[in-house]
């Protein structure tokens, strides 16, 4: 199985014709042994200067990181509590170094050679060393892939130690695997240097890179699943006593989520929307109808207007919250912004609005919506695809009007777009 997102070298792959299979297993077997070869003491070590508790973490101070082989430089800016910081292994030059120590400090007197083999990122580095006790070798990585791209992140050395012996017609293997440090992303890239309360997030590995430059491995960590709101009973359908601490407020039947930016999370709950602050409080921003809600509606945040967005299938419209402060109103606090609350029937004439304004188009069974950062909003509306540009007009993406009955897509088969 090839590891996901990784370069590997592929060994050599012997082809046999079937006569001769019985006879080559059956010489392996011969040979699958050595006497001469220790098998407890005869091993490589190997240590990797990445170590994930040694990353920095303390700006107001220069410092040398002895475990990482790293200088970090510490600038105070006047008049302010913030501080530049400069990591020389987030410098173009630094090389990320694997320590091996290949044999003990006693050898077999029958050992004529030692093979190092080290593939990482798609490179295949070989060298032979002589059979002497300890010997030891440093190897150094610039942190780039076969084709001289940066690697981000950690990536995964497989290191390979071959023993030759004189009386062994086969070289044994010793094989391990050791993480060693690619590229930092840039955090501030101010000539080298970064704020230590700029941070970023490397999705790909899972790695949330600190300005002060220190690393924080969220891929190693264990998985925690912790309550944020609830605590196993429903709340009563009218509410009057709903806000304040998220962990002591009651859930009814939560139906939709959505985050915003700032860490804000908002619960469709059965007939109210709530908003949890990055804080830990609750509170309602948007009371619906118990009569409104009786189908599962979709929630998102535009990342333009920061404003929350519902799909309701039932009024066949697209609402949008018109205050998401925690004083507004939770009653009417919405407006329509897609479909005119007339539902889209097979076969219409005018194609449901298309090419008109959104807010006189007729949706037939809106459900999932995603809104880009240039404001456009993407909607999936029963068989069809449809969105609204940037002036307000509505089209169709995919799919049309013309077929006879409306019926839902299969999850598990692939369709064309002519069947759509």
């Amino acid at each position: 199985m090839v590891p996901w997102n990784e370069i590997v070298v592929v060994d050599k792959v012997t082809l046999q014709l079937q006569d001769r299979k019985q006879k080559s297993q059956e010489e392996d077997s011969k040979t699958a042994t050595c006497p001469d070869h220790d098998y407890d003491t005869m091993k490589p070590v190997v240590l990797a200067t990445w170590k994930h508790g040694f990353q920095g973490g303390c700006p107001e101070r220069s410092s040398v990181l002895a475990e990482s082989q790293v200088i970090q430089e510490s600038l105070l800016i006047p008049g302010t509590d913030l501080h530049l910081v400069y990591h020389s292994s987030r410098a173009g030059g630094y090389l990320s170094t694997i320590q091996l120590q290949l044999t003990p400090d006693s050898i077999p007197a029958d050992l004529i050679l030692i093979h190092l083999r080290i593939s990482i990122e798609g490179i295949l580095f070989e060298k032979p060393f002589e059979a002497d006790p300890a010997v030891k070798y440093t190897y150094a990585w610039n942190r780039r892939n076969v084709y001289r791209q940066k690697v981000y992140g950690v990536a995964t050395a497989t290191v390979y130690v071959g023993y030759e012996y004189r009386s062994c017609p086969k070289i044994i293997w010793e094989v391990q695997t050791t993480q060693v440090s690619g590229h930092d992303m840039s955090v501030s890239d101010i000539g080298g240097w970064n704020l230590d309360i700029h941070h970023k997030y490397n999705f790909h590995e899972g790695i949330l890179q600190k300005g002060d430059g220190n690393n924080i491995y969220l891929k190693n960590k264990p998985k925690l699943l912790l309550t944020t709101m609830g605590d196993g009973q429903q709340r009563p359908l009218q509410c009057q006593r709903c806000n304040g601490l998220a962990k002591t407020q009651r859930l009814l039947a939560p139906v939709a989520l959505a985050s915003g930016p700032d860490g804000t999370i908002y619960v469709g709950d059965f007939n109210l929307i709530r908003k949890i602050t990055p804080d830990g409080q609750v509170t309602t921003v948007v009371e619906l109808s118990p009569a409104q809600v009786s189908y599962s509606y979709h929630l998102t945040v535009g990342p333009v207007d920061g404003h929350l967005y519902i799909s309701d299938p039932e009024q066949h419209q697209i609402l949008r919250t018109i205050s998401i402060s925690e004083s507004a109103s939770s009653k009417n606090n919405t407006e329509a912004v897609v479909g005119s609350g007339e539902k889209c029937l097979p076969r219409d004439k005018d194609q449901c609005g298309d090419g008109r304004s959104a807010k006189d188009a007729r949706l037939a069974y809106p459900k999932g919506i995603a809104i880009t950062k240039d404001g456009e909003i993407y909607i999936a509306d029963g068989t069809n695809i449809r969105y609204v540009d940037t002036k307000g007009i509505i089209h169709t993406l995919i799919g049309d009007y013309f077929h006879k009955s409306w019926r839902p897509i299969p999850c598990y088969v692939t369709l064309s777009l002519s069947q759509v």
